[in-house]
């Protein structure tokens, strides 16, 4: 009988907690979630920034499409003229500024933007039809393809 109950105790001491090989396992796991999600985590920031930048152009093609409804010419659809103000409309920690230039949008990124978009231009190219205005965007460069909405993957 004694040493049915001395079994019992060793049995019951070694239960009690996780192995050293069980911690190492899951920390094992964890990492390796980690490692996958967090790049990801980090592209869908950058994406929802860059999205950012399209909401701040927003007033600018609005007074576009309110300019070629009243019939002023491309030409005179610049920063500084008609109701466009002077210079910079908009800018942000990525974002430099919004210009517009014969009524094309150009979406500057700051340095602080990521390297794909830091420095470049996004550029809203409008298509006036008789019903509505349609806008193509796309980028001066090739680089930040990677960070902007689908519908923005295209030459300008």
């Amino acid at each position: 009988m004694m040493q049915l109950a001395r079994v019992y105790e060793l049995s019951t001491r070694r239960s009690a907690g996780f192995t050293l090989i069980e911690i190492m396992i899951t920390v094992t796991i964890v990492a390796i979630l980690a490692s996958i999600s967090l790049p990801a985590y980090q592209r869908y920031v950058i994406r929802a920034r860059a999205s950012e930048s399209l909401v701040l152009a927003t007033n600018a093609k609005n007074m576009i499409v309110e300019c070629q409804a009243t019939g002023t010419a491309m030409a005179d659809m610049n920063s500084g003229t008609g109701p466009f103000p002077p210079g910079n409309l908009t800018s942000t920690e990525w974002v430099a500024g919004v210009f517009v230039v014969q009524g094309v949008v150009r979406i500057r990124y700051a340095a602080a933007a990521p390297a794909g978009l830091a420095g470049q231009d996004l550029v809203l190219t409008p298509n006036f039809g008789p019903s509505k205005t349609e806008w193509r965007c796309g980028f001066t460069d090739t680089g930040g393809y990677a960070y902007v909405p689908a519908n923005c993957r295209q030459p300008p």
